[in-house]
């Protein structure tokens, strides 16, 4: 006979999140039937044998050898030897021969029971609505009702059966009969699609018992209900309940999975957890533990828990329902790839590729391990991307996928031009720039585009195609004006369209740039572009503005030395000389090793045109790495010729103008540092001649003989000449070179015939007959000069002094005092030289 299901067929339900559909894809238990005979039916009642009834009992003519009790008693002993078509004819009989009989309504109830376990199920269930139709009430009713009821529901006429439960429920005698009825009602309305009446005559089960053999699946069922009849909470609250008190290992199963996945819906996650970790650490050998272990997956990817998902998952995998298989493992490779673990997340991908090949989630699962192998920077991304394309192409042409690893492939090519140098990393570019054109907008996520274009432009331009890669930054700022790149476009568009010589677009962009974006790191950039611009147009005055804006709002810029640099220039070449030195000079602080040379050079020519000769020798001093005479070392350091040398005028300038001053030291050393010893046509014979006046106040007489030389090659004029041979004569006497020193005094003599110069020769050469042990002879030459000059008050009154001291030298006292009487009387302001 077929028994009722313990358990019924979920109804097909619209799925609210996976969750709930992991609960409606849970499995059927084990279902239980209950005999047809409920418990509490009346005593068997004897009855005699009757034939087979028809459609209908209809009663015969009673025989008159056997009195009433004892066809009863026969018909008790065939129906317990169960001789049922024996003991049904019978009942029969009695039944037709005593209708009055007060054991009638149990004889037609026993003759439907053997009907029954004759199998003559349609005669049993007329027999047994006979007895209803005919009695209306009583335990035969009850008993009746319930077989009846019973006969219905295996026929799968649930409605009918209902009423008839519902009878039984009324008239059996028993209350656990009429509990037992009351369960199978629930059922029958349960299969009828009665949820709410269903779910009520269920809970009318849990009022009345507390434990036992129908307590269990009552509870489990009006769960079931509850959940399908759309209350969640109410379904939790029973799966929680029943969980805490199921003996059977699978139902408690079920509970533990349905609870912990009501409980994920509801937002518990704390409690879905554990239960549907016990679930999974139950006894239960049936599908709950898989769908315990989809459960926890999905509940810690859910939290962003991907090791958890991962140690669920390598626990041991469970039998997973096939619908949700794919889906959960697609899971479990993506904790792998999300919590880094790529090598687990390529090989899952594979699997999952392989066994769904046909299945989005295959192809899903291929993308991802495509994306992983791109993340993990593995060589055989390009070769796996080129194959994902042409596998793709035959599936979906149009897919948005084939998109996006075209732009993983500009992604790709695009990082290693940025390690790259030189062509190498040109040809990155231009095979990123090549992937990012096949990319179509309209086909992969908003959050790609503005990258694409972005990237696309700058790998053109990298390319050589700079004009295609300004275009393509600016419909990148044209969609995207205040995007995560816009200010990295501005500055690279704005350089693009500088090299294109597209000034004024240039200078539009940096423009923008700076007044959009003022706080940028390119912001900064963009400023000195601006000035550099201006600077390679000649715009000198924009050229300072833009510099000094870009000092004043980026005060420690990296281009503070350059900015002050072109600054200080930019005055010097507008003849702002006042100006230039600060600049200038703050560059070459912040920089000495790009600008000490470059501004030094800029600050001597500014100071040179302002004529402040003290600041100008500083610096040519410093520049040169010469001694500070003002702190005399006994190691001075190794003079230096820097790479960008200053015009020699500006430094024989400064030496003369020195000169003048009477700062013989420092003048020397202009001069000297001016002048071009070996090439000394190249030195102005004024510089030479100072030069060697210098040295003579400095008394550096082995010096002198060198400038005047040169100074000699370059002059004609006698005058001059004479000068310089004179000056030659006394460093000669002062180095004891007594035939030079004549030869130069006589040079002079025979340059000028008379005048001062000609007596300072004769005077010098009378110094010379001093110098060489002839005072009588210098004598007499002092005091011939003085007598070719008498009236000469510079010249005589020198002669006269030299004359009178060499008498005396020579021993000539008298004549001596003789002269120096002439000299008191022709000359008495006379002073003696020391």
């Amino acid at each position: 006979m077929t028994r009722f299901p313990d358990l019924l067929p979920l109804r097909a339900i619209e799925s609210r999140c996976f969750l709930v559909c992991l609960l409606a894809a849970m499995p059927l238990a084990a279902q239980q039937v209950i005999p047809p005979n409920a418990s509490g039916n009346p005593s068997v009642i004897r009855a005699t044998p009757l034939p087979t009834p028809g459609a209908t009992p209809v009663p015969t003519e009673s025989s008159p050898s056997l009195s009433k009790e004892i066809e009863l008693t026969y018909a008790d002993m065939l129906f317990s030897q169960k001789q049922w078509p024996l003991a049904a004819q019978q009942y029969r009989r009695f039944v037709q021969d005593h209708p009055a009989s007060p054991n009638a309504e149990a004889g037609w109830f026993r003759l439907g029971e053997c009907y029954l376990q004759a199998a003559q199920e349609a005669d049993a269930e007329k027999t047994f609505v006979y007895v209803i139709s005919q009695y209306k009430k009583g335990p035969f009713v009850g008993s009746a009702a319930y077989r009846v009821a019973v006969l219905k529901y295996n026929a799968k006429d649930y409605r009918n059966s209902v009423a008839y439960f519902e009878l039984a429920e009324k008239n059996l005698a028993a209350p656990e009969g009429r509990l037992q009825a009351l369960f199978n009602r629930a059922r029958a309305l349960q299969l009828t699609d009665q949820t709410k009446e269903s779910i009520a005559a269920y809970e009318l089960v849990l009022k009345q018992v507390k434990e036992g053999p129908l307590f269990e699946p009552a509870l489990l069922e009006v769960a079931r209900l509850l959940f399908a009849n759309g209350d969640s909470e109410k379904a939790y609250a029973r799966f929680k309940e029943l969980a805490g008190v199921a003996k059977d290992p699978e139902m408690q199963a079920e509970a533990y999975a349905r609870a912990g996945l009501l409980a994920a819906e509801l937002g518990k996650a704390e409690e879905s957890t554990q239960f549907l970790d016990k679930a999974l650490k139950g006894d239960s050998k049936g599908e709950w533990k898989g769908l315990a272990q989809v459960g926890l997956i999905f509940n810690h990817f859910g939290k962003n828990e991907y090791e958890k998902v991962i140690a669920v998952f390598e626990k041991g995998q469970f039998t997973i329902p096939a619908d949700l298989e794919a889906k959960t493992l697609l899971i479990v490779a993506h904790s792998y790839r999300l919590s880094n673990q790529l090598e687990g997340a390529i090989k899952a991908y594979g699997e999952i590729e392989s066994k769904f090949r046909g299945q989005l989630e295959g192809a899903e699962a291929g993308y991802r391990r495509l994306q992983c192998l791109f993340e993990k920077n593995d060589g055989g991304f390009l070769i796996y991307a080129d194959h994902f394309i042409e596998e793709q192409g035959k599936i979906d042409p149009s897919s948005s996928r084939i998109d996006m690893t075209y732009l993983m492939k500009g992604e790709w090519f695009f990082s290693q031009a940025q390690k790259l140098t030189g062509e190498e990393a040109k040809a990155a570019y231009i095979t990123a720039a090549e992937a990012y054109e096949k990319v179509k907008l309209s086909n992969i996520d908003d959050k790609y585009r503005g990258p694409r274009l972005y990237k696309l432009g700058w790998a053109q331009v990298e390319a050589g195609n700079r004009a295609a890669g300004a275009a393509e930054l600016g419909e990148y700022l044209r969609f995207f004006p205040d995007g995560e790149y816009a200010t990295s476009a501005l500055a690279k568009r704005g350089v693009t369209l500088q090299s294109l010589e597209d000034f004024p677009g240039a200078l539009a962009e940096f423009k923008r740039l700076v007044e959009k974006f003022p706080e940028s790191p390119e912001a900064e950039f963009a400023q000195e572009q601006t000035a550099n611009i201006h600077l390679a147009r000649r715009a000198i005055p924009e050229m300072i503005a833009a510099y000094t804006t870009l000092l004043e709002k980026y005060p420690k810029t990296k281009a503070a030395a350059e900015a002050n640099y072109w600054i200080g220039f930019g005055y010097l070449d507008t003849k702002q000389y006042d100006k230039v030195v600060a600049p200038l000079a703050k560059s070459r602080d912040l920089d000495r090793t790009a600008y000490h040379d470059k501004a030094t050079y800029g600050i001597v020519m500014a100071l040179y045109q302002t004529e402040k000769v003290a600041e100008l020798y500083q610096e040519l001093r410093d520049y040169y790495n010469l001694p500070n005479l003002d702190k005399p070392s006994s190691d001075p350091p190794a003079a230096r010729r820097p790479g960008l040398e200053i015009p020699p005028q500006i430094i024989t300038y400064c030496g003369r103008k020195l000169f003048l001053e009477k700062q013989y030291p420092p003048a020397e050393q202009m001069l000297t540092l001016g002048s071009t010893p070996k090439e000394p046509e190249k030195t102005e014979a004024e510089v030479w001649d100072t030069l060697a006046r210098c040295r003579s106040q400095l008394e550096r007489w082995e010096g002198i003989a060198e400038p005047l030389e040169n100074y000699l090659k370059l002059v004609q004029r006698p005058s001059q000449r004479a000068e310089a041979y004179l000056l030659l004569a006394t460093a000669n006497l002062k180095l004891k070179k007594f035939d030079p020193a004549r030869q130069s005094a006589d040079e002079v003599m025979k340059l000028v015939k008379t005048g001062k110069l000609n007596a300072e020769a004769r005077l010098l050469l009378g110094d010379i007959q001093v110098a060489e042990g002839q005072p009588a002879e210098a004598a007499k030459t002092y005091f011939i000069l003085s007598q070719i000059f008498p009236d000469d008050r510079e010249i005589t009154p020198r002669a006269l002094d030299k004359a009178s001291r060499a008498y005396r030298a020579a021993g000539d006292t008298t004549k001596a005092v003789e002269i120096e009487s002439m000299l008191k009387t022709g000359f008495p302001d006379f002073s003696r030289e020391p």
